[in-house]
């Protein structure tokens, strides 16, 4: 495989392909305390995989990590944003829940079904998403970052909004505590 750096593809026996996409699911973006996520990016980036990232919220850092501003990161990266103040956020849901009606009546009213999804539900966090999920160009692989965003990723592939292949990667800690309130089953 020879790669053509002008057109950004990839050339295989006399064919053409795209570079391959990975999208990262992850809650902050960056963290400074979670450089593996970032090797993890720039690894891929460096190996011609074209990254896009989508997180909750930027992380609140005093200064980012020098790879960041190297790799441009933060315009590979969407931040989903939903406001801290509960009160900006119900209303802002409001107007949000009536836009994705008009758009796709199936998702929006899922979005909301607190008894069946509990805190993914509750917290707002599938109606905030799923604007994104229902325009995103599709990846390659999806690389999801601790459990409960690999919770919210199955959510939407049961929608088939999630068609590719996912991996989730759990901290030591945190997959014992999934495991122990979902069972080990609990993801897929």
């Amino acid at each position: 495989m020879i790669a053509n750096e002008k057109e950004d593809l990839y050339i295989s026996e006399n064919k053409v392909e795209k570079p391959m996409k990975v999208l990262f699911f992850i809650s902050s973006f960056p963290k400074l305390s979670e450089t593996f996520i970032l090797n993890q990016i720039t690894g891929l980036i460096d190996r011609g995989v074209d990254v896009e990232i989508l997180a909750w919220n930027k992380a609140k850092n005093k200064k980012d990590h020098q790879t960041v501003l190297e790799y441009d990161l933060l315009s590979k990266t969407t931040f989903l944003d939903i406001p801290s103040k509960k009160g900006t956020r119900i209303l802002k849901a409001t107007l949000l829940f009536v836009k994705l009606f008009f758009r796709n009546k199936k998702v929006a009213l899922e979005t909301l079904k607190w008894r069946k999804y509990g805190q993914m539900s509750s917290s707002l966090r599938l109606l905030y998403s799923a604007p994104y999920f229902l325009s995103r160009k599709q990846a390659d692989a999806v690389v999801i970052h601790y459990g409960p965003n690999g919770n919210i990723a199955n959510f939407y592939r049961k929608l088939g909004l999630l068609d590719e292949r996912a991996m989730v990667f759990f901290s030591r800690s945190r997959y014992y505590l999934f495991c122990e309130k979902m069972g080990e089953g609990g993801l897929y």
